[in-house]
């Protein structure tokens, strides 16, 4: 029956408890690897062997030896292992908690947080939103806050560092109607912040 138990993937172990003559039918096929005691199945192979690399100690875990550190514990990230069967080994990973983003496979992940995305005070990106503007984080490391900023629409290229940009838009060198028009003239937009007041000027 031995060949039963090896065929399968990953291989598992042929083991018969009772070796005496008169003893038949009690062999079971033995998981390789995964939780103590491991898995087993009187006269046939074991259906699926499982192996949670987070929270088990093998060579291919994120913790190699009893006792020792976990790597994700130890940043205090989750660690999440996609595909616990014994035949996929080697894909834990470390995943950061919420808000923050980012994961990395076989160790520690560099987190990041978008302020204009994560829920945080003050709901940055609906400060943006409300003032009809977009919300930018330029340094989204987990180290780096409060260097959100609001970015007026185009053609205004003004923004503002945490909180609402006041909008400006300089008509004469932005609509192409204002410089056709004022061909040999002189464009004034007397208020950058409002729309459609530019003259010409001799």
């Amino acid at each position: 029956h031995g060949a039963t138990c090896t065929s399968q993937t990953p291989a598992q172990t042929c083991e018969d408890p009772n070796k005496t003559p008169a003893s038949k039918g009690d062999w079971k096929c033995v998981c390789a690897v995964g939780p103590v005691p491991l898995a087993s199945q009187t006269a046939g192979p074991v259906g699926s062997c499982e192996l949670d690399e987070c929270t088990n100690v093998c060579g291919t875990c994120a913790t190699t030896d009893a006792g020792g550190a976990h790597p994700c514990d130890a940043v205090g990230q989750d660690c999440v292992d996609a595909d616990p069967s014994a035949g996929s080994t080697g894909d834990w990973k470390c995943v950061c908690k919420e808000p923050k983003v980012g994961s990395v496979v076989g160790g520690a992940a560099v987190c990041e947080l978008d302020e204009c995305e994560a829920p945080c005070a003050g709901c940055e990106k609906d400060v943006c939103k409300g003032a009809e503007q977009t919300c930018v984080d330029p340094d989204k490391s987990e180290g780096a806050l409060g260097d959100w900023l609001c970015k007026c629409a185009p053609p205004s290229t003004s923004e503002a560092v945490v909180g609402v940009a006041v909008c400006e838009d300089d008509e004469c060198k932005t609509n192409l109607d204002a410089s056709y028009a004022c061909a040999g003239q002189t464009c004034v937009d007397p208020d950058v912040t409002n729309a459609g007041d530019w003259f010409c000027e001799c």
